[in-house]
């Protein structure tokens, strides 16, 4: 029986590239694309671009109907309110620089994503993320190592993983470099029009938005080591 795979797609290249490569390997897969945004948000990622907007959709929808597997969007933009809009704001507004990516990683894909791919039925979750995961086998502990390419390696991103995410997830396209990663895409989905080379996070999306709330201009103050305070401020058209 064939191992059943649940696999994020983006819209991106890379994601699916990572859809057909496990498709190739025998797995059972599932397309889904992660609604992220709010109802009254979608007209910011539209002119943003992004993982998450319509025209992502429907790339990965098509790149779904290309490999031939099921393709479901789900909707997790309260939680993704919750655990990363939220937080971000209040870290930017102290004057501190959060990633949103580590976050969505963390509390989204391999969480709440990761979750439901397990409560119904799946075996593994799978991204198209640039790293790899290996078993040692002296330890029986599962190792998140670094891609094939430094250049493109999102290890960074993903330390929070447990042992029992990293035993569930499968990333194939950290055994590649971004080159061939494009040659693999262009073999099967040769001669359609071209999706985005590689999604965008969701940083500066929500940058702009902090700063279109307060009017064009954010003033944050913060704090050195060594008690200096100083004050930095963002203007619209900046970021």
């Amino acid at each position: 029986m064939k191992k059943r795979v649940m696999i994020g797609m983006s819209g991106g290249v890379d994601s699916s590239v990572a859809a057909y490569l496990l498709k190739e390997q025998g797995y059972d897969v599932i397309g889904v694309t992660m609604k992220l945004w709010q109802d009254d948000d979608d007209e910011l990622i539209e002119n943003e671009g992004g993982c998450c907007s319509l025209a992502a959709v429907e790339d990965a929808r098509r790149v779904a109907d290309r490999i031939g597997i099921p393709f479901y969007v789900l909707n997790f933009s309260d939680v993704f309110k919750q655990k990363v809009i939220e937080p971000f704001i209040d870290e930017y507004l102290n004057g501190r620089t959060p990633n949103p990516c580590i976050a969505c990683n963390k509390h989204i894909k391999f969480d709440d994503f990761f979750n439901k791919a397990r409560q119904i039925g799946c075996d593994y979750v799978a991204t198209g993320h640039y790293a790899k995961i290996e078993k040692d086998e002296k330890t029986g502990r599962y190792l998140l190592k670094k891609s094939v390419t430094d250049k493109k390696d999102q290890t960074y991103a993903l330390y929070n993983l447990t042992q029992e995410q990293l035993a569930h997830t499968l990333m194939p396209v950290g055994e590649y470099t971004k080159d061939e990663i494009r040659k693999i895409f262009n073999r099967f989905y040769k001669g359609e029009n071209s999706l985005n080379p590689t999604s965008i996070g969701i940083g500066l999306s929500l940058s702009r938005k902090i700063i279109e709330a307060h009017n064009g201009t954010i003033t944050v103050e913060s704090q050195l080591n060594k008690g200096t305070t100083f004050y930095i401020t963002f203007l619209k058209g900046i970021i």
